[in-house]
């Protein structure tokens, strides 16, 4: 399992306006391009220039740009909802109201924001919606009867497009800007660059690096402090020894602590950054004093494995898979059939075409470019009307009387 990381913004061919990769974050980009999943910043590249990416990439970034959205309405307010476990965020620049740091959720981002400049705050949690409160210039068309203010939100740099300690903007345009990969913690919600993180003794992180999780050193040195007892018995990077690995799979009956000691080598050091290994914190002690002691951490979520994005993203393919399945299955069994056979026609064509274009070494590198993609789609047509020409009823028509 690896975390997601912010990368830099890439070119993109684009077909049908539907980008073909995806951003964390960004600034200036409009609210049409994020809620798509698409890049906030890349610039589209020339008809005659060939982009390469993998097929693996194509697929990913599909899933990734569904699981981001977590289900979320495009058309409805979450104010209604409350502050939700985690939600996608949007900061509006141009709403902004005397630079107060504020963010709208994914409906409000496409109906009251659309031709605004946003900033992509990836998830937060605990956030209800700010669109049309005090801290806009705007009202919120979706849903106008809203308190002046959220008391329960928390704002940090990130609403105003600034990340890491080096406080820069992402992307970094600056000559001298740091091109390092960026990593969320889920503490403070903030991102840095890998290299601007402090680490563990003998310990030196890369972006590849297996792990599932990311506390940042500040964070480390304040609120989550207590977690460094864990982290040689649950860290990405630590090979833990028999008893250790018992001890870390033993669960916590409420009543007994199972918080272990903290290791000699870290006593003694800096507050460092920690990465964590998958479903880490199921492992946590949630004793009656472990749990009021996040609490008075101001981290309650810690010990909550259904907080983290691993969860949140699982959740959302989950229950875009059941939609799916539920659409499919109010059909007719006649359009259910013919379903099947379109998907399967679709998969063998692109399959078809992305075989003649592996590479020779095996890499599955391919290179399309918005020409080939267009005929590609028209190639599909033809092929499905003459397919399908008797079963017409099939197909939605093109106007309508």
């Amino acid at each position: 399992m690896k975390l997601r990381l912010m990368k830099p913004s890439s070119t993109v061919e684009v077909v049908n306006d539907t980008p073909s990769t995806e951003n964390k974050s960004g600034n200036g980009a409009k609210a049409e391009e994020l809620a798509d999943g698409g890049d906030a910043t890349g610039s589209i590249e020339d008809e005659d220039e060939d982009v390469v990416y993998t097929i693996d990439d194509l697929i990913q970034q599909g899933e990734e740009a569904t699981a981001l959205l977590g289900g979320m309405s495009k058309s409805d307010c979450s104010y209604n909802l409350g502050a939700l476990t985690r939600q996608p965020l949007y900061a509006c620049l141009t709403c902004a109201k005397d630079s107060q740091p504020g963010a709208v959720c994914c409906a409000c981002a496409l109906n009251c924001h659309a031709d605004h400049e946003i900033v992509e705050m990836y998830t937060k949690r605990n956030f209800t919606c700010d669109c049309g409160n005090s801290r806009f210039t705007s009202n919120c068309s979706l849903c106008p009867n809203k308190n002046p203010v959220n008391k329960g939100n928390v704002y940090n740099q990130t609403f105003s497009g600034l990340y890491c300690k080096c406080h820069r903007p992402y992307p970094d345009e600056s000559p001298d800007c740091c091109d390092d990969e960026m990593i969320q913690c889920i503490v403070c919600e903030d991102w840095y660059h890998l290299n601007h993180l402090k680490f563990a003794p003998d310990e030196a992180p890369k972006a590849e690096a297996d792990f599932c999780e990311m506390i940042c050193d500040s964070c480390m040195s304040t609120d989550a402090k207590a977690l460094v007892a864990y982290y040689d018995k649950l860290g990405a990077f630590v090979t833990p020894d028999e008893n250790t690995a018992a001890e870390s799979n033993s669960t916590c009956d409420s009543k007994v602590c199972i918080k272990p000691e903290i290791n000699e080598k870290y006593k003694n050091c800096d507050a460092f950054a920690t990465f964590w290994s998958f479903e880490w914190r199921s492992h946590l002690c949630k004793c009656e004093k472990c749990l009021n002691n996040y609490q008075l951490d101001d981290i309650p979520f810690i010990s909550d494995w259904d907080d983290s994005l691993c969860e949140y993203e699982r959740n959302a393919r989950d229950a875009d898979k059941a939609e799916e399945e539920s659409t499919i299955a109010k059909m007719p069994r006649k359009k259910q059939q013919l379903m099947a056979e379109v998907v399967n026609s679709l998969q063998e064509s692109l399959k078809s075409f992305c075989s003649k274009a592996v590479a020779a070494d095996g890499s599955r590198e391919l290179t399309i470019t918005t020409k080939d993609a267009l005929e590609i789609a028209e190639k599909m047509k033809q092929e499905l009307a003459k397919k399908y020409k008797q079963n017409s009823s099939f197909f939605p028509p093109d106007t309508c009387r």
